[in-house]
């Protein structure tokens, strides 16, 4: 399987937020979730859809 189209890079300005009222809000696990990307840095990537010429952010909100 070639991963390079499955994990790339994209510019903030082509996600679409759609779902953004779908988030549940979580202080203490948004604290955590902020310590972690501080110390080891981005584990896992967003997940996006493609859509025309955007993506349509589906999990990764909060990151």
């Amino acid at each position: 399987m070639n991963t390079e189209n499955l994990i790339r890079e994209v510019d903030f300005h082509l996600l679409v937020l759609r779902y953004s009222h779908t988030r549940i809000q979580d202080q203490k696990a948004l604290h955590r979730m902020q310590n972690s990307i501080n110390t080891y840095g981005q584990i896992v990537p967003a997940l996006v859809t493609s859509e025309k010429d955007r993506f349509v952010l589906i999990d990764g909100y909060l990151r």
